[in-house]
């Protein structure tokens, strides 16, 4: 301590707890008649057990501190380096890129920094060896995608982009060194590398694909993921080839895109009589409609979300082929052109009717329907009559019974249009009659080719499904699946739920609170 301030000690009323602090933090090591002739003040017996004990504290932090600093600090920092390497090298792994400025944007880094970081990426990725096939001819091959969706990009992480927009090529040396996505539902576009790419689908077919020397993780969690879809197909064959139930075929991309200039050749024709009708596509759907472009786009955007929705339940990976070429959609403004369209092009008099879905038995749908005044029943029909091609086109032409056809599309549509109160309404009037009736009706369950459900059935076919689907997803899929392989509905319903329709029905009126019998 400086003498300046050893003076200002003296100086105090001597309180031996002021002294004590004034005397440990001057010196390390001082003895008792020191410190008693320096600040004139007796050290007690217990001051001294109080002074050694300081000492010992303060020898024991100060080693603490150096332990620390020597072993201690580096370790945290050779931790801190290598988990942001490992970042570094799994951002370049997946391939996936955000661009300089959205890095400074999020990180607020410098522009140095990030270039740092992107050449230490295009370092590592250079150090992977990669066999790839149609890498030649590939650049060729997007070129015809370029401002087009894309079906499947899958990245080295697992990580799969489904109906991605390829916006624009990047190519070194005269080679595709990156694409730039901009996945569905999104606004703003991503860089991808090529080299954290596994696999690139376009036009219904494979046009790349790598395989890196060391796999990760993620890639072969995704390749057995693929193996089991794949073996769940075998095995769903060959339980129908035991019960007579033809599949059906998968289309080569010559086929689907065979399918889909045929649909465009009938839209042409049916241009001629309805020539405001305009189109428009995704990539599952054609849509064919007068409607204002300004008013199509959110209906267009349901039938997506219908067919993820679909997929995400019946295990179907998303991305992968489900209808013959696409679906068509021909909607009309007024009732009047949707009934013209009906008599003339497809032979039917739906007079009454807001929808229908045809389906015909070499596997093409065709869906029509009318706009009306109500834009959210417009909304729920389009998704619900949509569905029932959906599942015809799942797996087998075998027929869902009507309860189930007409509760799923009750169901997904009020997934997909919650603002519509349609379903809820009807569900509140079954409930009523079912309380006064004590049935589901005789007919309910029937699964005759004409057999259909009665208006006051719907609501109560909506409730079973969605009574289903919340016991056990898996296991509802599983039931529906069980039909569409050849299964009667009460077998499939005890492979799935280990129960009989009579106990079925008697575990819904517990689950509605109505005693119910079939």
């Amino acid at each position: 301590m400086h003498r300046h301030a050893l003076h200002r000690v003296q100086n105090r009323a001597p309180r031996r707890f002021d002294n004590h602090v004034g005397f440990y933090l001057s010196s390390a090591r001082v003895s008792r008649n020191e410190a008693t002739a320096r600040f004139k003040t007796p050290i007690s017996p217990m001051s001294d057990v109080f002074l050694q004990m300081s000492q010992k504290v303060l020898f024991t932090a100060c080693g603490l501190a150096l332990a620390l600093q020597t072993i201690v600090l580096p370790q945290v920092l050779h931790v801190t380096a290598s988990a942001d390497q490992a970042q570094r090298r799994k951002s370049a792994e997946s391939g996936e890129i955000n661009s300089t400025q959205d890095a400074l944007a999020q990180h607020g880094e410098t522009a140095r920094q990030v270039a740092d970081q992107q050449r230490g990426r295009d370092k590592w990725l250079l150090a992977q060896k990669v066999d790839v096939r149609s890498d030649a001819k590939l650049d060729e091959s997007l070129k015809a995608f370029e401002g087009e969706t894309l079906d499947l990009v899958v990245l080295g992480t697992g990580k799969r982009y489904v109906r991605p927009t390829l916006e624009r090529i990047i190519s070194r040396n005269g080679k595709v060194n990156a694409l730039r996505l901009k996945p569905q539902g999104e606004t703003r576009g991503k860089t991808v590398y090529l080299k954290g790419i596994v696999k690139i689908n376009a036009g219904r077919e494979t046009v790349y694909e790598s395989t890196v020397e060391r796999a990760t993780a993620a890639q072969l969690r995704g390749k057995r993921a693929r193996e089991l879809y794949e073996k769940k197909i075998e095995e769903s064959q060959d339980r129908m080839r035991k019960r007579d139930i033809t599949w059906w075929p998968r289309l080569s991309a010559e086929e689907h895109a065979a399918e889909v200039e045929q649909l465009q050749k009938f839209v042409a024709e049916v241009r001629t009589a309805f020539p405001a009708l305009e189109t428009t596509q995704t990539h599952e759907f054609i849509v064919a409609t007068d409607i204002p472009s300004r008013q199509i786009g959110q209906y267009v955007k349901s039938l997506d979300k219908m067919h993820d929705m679909l997929c995400d339940l019946y295990g179907i990976p998303r991305g992968e082929p489900l209808w013959k070429g696409k679906c068509l959609v021909v909607a009309f403004l007024r009732q009047e052109d949707f009934h013209a369209f009906e008599a003339r092009f497809m032979k039917a008099d739906l007079r009454g009717a807001h929808g229908v879905c045809h389906q015909r038995s070499d596997g093409r749908v065709v869906m029509a329907c009318y706009r009306g005044d109500d834009a959210l029943a417009f909304a729920h029909m389009l998704v619900h009559e949509t569905s029932h091609g959906f599942n015809h086109r799942w797996i087998s032409p075998a027929r869902l019974p009507s309860w189930l056809n007409e509760g799923i599309a009750e169901w997904i549509g009020t997934k997909i249009v919650p603002q519509c109160k349609q379903v809820p309404l009807k569900q509140a009037h079954a409930v009523e009659f079912m309380k006064a009736n004590r049935t589901l009706g005789s007919d309910f369950f029937a699964d005759g080719p004409h057999d259909k459900i009665e208006a006051i059935q719907y609501g109560m076919a909506s409730l079973l499904v969605m009574f289903l689907e919340k016991r056990d997803r898996k296991k509802f899929a599983h039931f529906v699946r069980g039909i569409k392989e050849g299964q009667s509905v009460e077998e499939s319903l005890r492979d799935a739920y280990n129960e009989s329709l009579d106990e079925l029905v008697s575990n819904f009126g517990q689950f509605i609170r109505v005693p119910l019998r079939r």
